[in-house]
């Protein structure tokens, strides 16, 4: 098995499905440099939309088989005033073909978000998401990942406000060896 390394997005948007505020400039999240993609509310017991970020440039082989997919999300709080009731988590994570054929949701703990940058690493190298996946899937602009959060998760008088630098993913697939040989007669 081999894997693909991690590979930032092309692009990004603020995708309705979950949520009620949308994510403001969302293609800041296709370079690690830290101008990045962030609430456009930080409004108490809000629940953001997906950032949704596609187009890797993938160009796994036609005959591969996809073993796993891994998605990795460089996040923080900006507004984290410490102390011990969170104030921003990570509740959403899913990835997909395109916009109508999504996977699993893989967030089941709700991390709470720090004022520090976290790389949130989703996935592995055996780890589907619940979808049968080819290698035309991955290569099309449209593979994607989401990700979706809440401001303000305890009982503060202040919300988050999260923002993202970054979104990668990490294709792990193999490719059958060619069944022909040629032997030859040496006598």
């Amino acid at each position: 098995m081999v894997d693909t390394g991690w590979v930032i997005a092309g692009a990004g948007a603020s995708v309705t499905g979950v949520g009620t505020a949308a994510w403001s400039n969302p293609g800041n999240v296709t370079a690690d440099d830290g101008t990045n993609a962030s609430s456009s509310s930080n409004t108490k017991n809000t629940q953001l939309n997906y950032l949704v970020a596609s187009d890797f440039g993938f160009a796994i082989p036609a005959n591969a088989t996809i073993e796993g997919i891994e998605a990795r999300f460089q996040v923080r709080d900006s507004l984290d005033v410490g102390g011990p009731v969170p104030v921003a988590s990570i509740t959403h994570v899913l990835i997909g073909k395109d916009s109508s054929t999504l996977s699993n949701d893989l967030e089941a703990g709700a991390p709470v978000v720090t004022a520090a940058f976290v790389d949130y690493d989703y996935g592995g190298a055996a780890e589907l998401w619940g979808l049968t996946w080819s290698a035309a899937d991955i290569n099309a602009s449209t593979f994607q990942a989401l990700l979706s959060m809440n401001l303000n998760v305890g009982a503060t008088i202040f919300a988050g406000l999260p923002q993202v630098d970054a979104i990668w993913m990490k294709v792990h697939y193999s490719v059958a060896a060619s069944g022909r040989s040629r032997g030859f007669i040496i006598g």
